[in-house]
């Protein structure tokens, strides 16, 4: 009885090579037939043609000892590009595959019986068979993810440009809004809040893995990056779905982040520069702020060169005093600002005796030439003060993120 693989495998390729015209055409016509997206001519019968005979070419190449398929791999590969060009699934691609395999291999028991060959001989071919058909599978997915990584990379710049249109406020019509923001598969009648984080200390992304955080939260949203950080349109359903958004960002975020009030389609470019103002006024000890959460720290940093002028002015009376003795006195004022003006309130949160509020109060009255009973001089040194502190935490904040890249 003849046996080795060898053989085998040599008169199997013969018959392969003999009625594979045949055999060729019965396939082509029962991937059309059991594979929908084959069968609506999303490829045409040609294309798959050329497919079905490379794949037979490369096998019986393989079971012939020439174990590349470099002299089909480009035929395999351009079926591969057709078929993630004209969207078929891949699940699709590699049921064809199969089905090729399957037919190139069905009638090999029958015909190694007939042959007299032994079953020895039969799992060594099955093997090579397998590996064959792997070797198949990997030129035909290659040129699949081939088209899918550059039309992943398309979609992406596309969104990216629809946002940034959007986010710039550039003349785009009704129709146009609807067209990007369903594209960034947005609702284009809900409400949306821009977000911005700016850059993180380390260099690294500012808002690690926040769109697969919102998502698995159920809130839909689309970013771009760039060296000034992240930026995101958000839609937002309701109250709840805004609370799942700053929970998200205060978990991830690795740098201050600016949230937007919230704003309509043709606000969106508003969004934005609300953001931007919600960004400058957020401090490391409140590094997730929204728009109208502070609005004396939101109008000290929506004109900051003004309000630097404005602040210097009205605490010039505290230029010759330490550095500790400003932050100390400016603190404790904002503290009993936030206390609604109550000296035993705002001692329990400074930890001091009301009197010492007291104190420091009069002597920053002093020092300004400011009094806290008039409501405007009030306001003003609230004003200045805020500004002065947000500066100051701002310069600390930069420093330490220097500190950190040249360490």
């Amino acid at each position: 009885m003849p046996s080795g693989s060898g053989r085998v495998a040599t008169a199997w390729a013969g018959q392969l090579a003999a009625d594979s015209v045949e055999r060729n055409r019965q396939l082509v016509d029962r991937l059309r037939a059991e594979i929908p997206s084959f069968g609506d001519a999303m490829v045409t019968v040609d294309q798959l043609r050329s497919w079905v005979q490379a794949t037979s070419r490369a096998f019986v190449a393989w079971l012939l000892g020439d174990e590349s398929v470099e002299g089909n791999e480009d035929e395999l590969t351009l079926f591969g590009r057709r078929s993630a060009g004209a969207g078929i699934p891949l699940a699709d691609v590699h049921t064809a595959m199969a089905m090729a395999f399957e037919d190139l291999t069905r009638r090999l028991p029958e015909f190694a019986r007939e042959s007299g060959f032994d079953a020895e001989a039969m799992v060594e071919i099955a093997e090579l068979l397998w590996t064959g058909f792997r070797r198949v599978s990997a030129a035909t997915d290659a040129g699949y993810r081939e088209v899918m990584t550059t039309q992943t990379i398309e979609r992406a710049e596309q969104a990216a440009f629809y946002l940034r249109t959007l986010l710039a406020g550039r003349e785009f019509d009704h129709m146009q809004v609807w067209e990007a923001l369903g594209y960034l598969g947005l609702d284009p009648v809900g409400r949306f809040r821009v977000v911005i984080a700016g850059p993180a200390h380390d260099d690294g992304v500012p808002l690690p893995g926040v769109r697969a955080r919102l998502t698995n939260e159920g809130v839909s949203s689309v970013w771009i990056s760039d060296l000034d950080g992240q930026t995101g349109l958000i839609g937002i359903a309701s109250e709840l779905t805004f609370r799942r958004l700053t929970s998200v960002l205060r978990q991830v975020a690795r740098s201050l982040v600016g949230i937007s009030s919230e704003v309509g389609a043709p606000e969106i470019s508003q969004g934005w520069r609300l953001a931007r103002v919600a960004l400058q006024a957020a401090t490391p000890e409140m590094a997730v702020r929204t728009f109208g959460d502070d609005a004396l720290a939101a109008a000290t940093v929506a004109s900051p060169e003004v309000m630097d002028l404005i602040s210097d002015e009205v605490l010039q009376g505290l230029r010759n005093a330490s550095a500790r003795t400003r932050e100390e006195l400016l603190t404790t004022f904002l503290t009993w600002l936030d206390s609604h003006g109550s000296m035993a309130a705002a001692g329990r949160r400074l930890d001091r005796h009301p009197n010492t509020v007291r104190y420091r109060l009069r002597k920053l009255e002093m020092l300004t030439g400011r009094s806290l009973t008039d409501p405007r001089e009030t306001s003003e040194l609230a004003l200045a003060a805020v500004n002065f502190m947000h500066r100051e935490r701002m310069a600390a904040y930069l420093r330490e993120g220097d500190g950190e890249r040249s360490g």
